[in-house]
């Protein structure tokens, strides 16, 4: 799942008002879509890297991470318009991924 800031709130206040849903596979006409790749590394450490952003500006990596007390927490790449956006939980190994990469799209 892409995340895309604008469409999000637009969601979130069309579920609020009842006027119609906006979900995980749905499909808004004029939603503009990008093409993403995104990758584990290693234990604590995600990537992704977009080749078409389809009307968005620049993106960045959203690594779900746990930490060995069980907290859990995102580490965020840096925003970008091309290459790879990486980000990691830990440095030390005190924290790892836990769930699927993701990618943040902003306008």
């Amino acid at each position: 799942m892409v995340r895309g800031k604008k469409w999000a709130a637009v969601g979130a206040l069309s579920l609020a008002l009842g006027m119609f849903p906006v979900g995980m596979g749905t499909a808004v006409a004029g939603t503009p879509t990008a093409s993403c790749s995104k990758e584990k590394v290693n234990g604590y450490t995600g990537r992704a890297s977009c080749t078409s952003l389809g009307g968005y500006k620049k993106y960045r990596v959203v690594v779900p991470c746990i930490t060995n007390s069980g907290r859990t927490f995102e580490a965020l790449g840096p925003w970008l318009s091309s290459g790879w956006s990486t980000a990691s939980c830990s440095g030390n190994g005190s924290a790892g991924v836990y769930d699927y990469i993701d990618v943040e799209l902003s306008s």
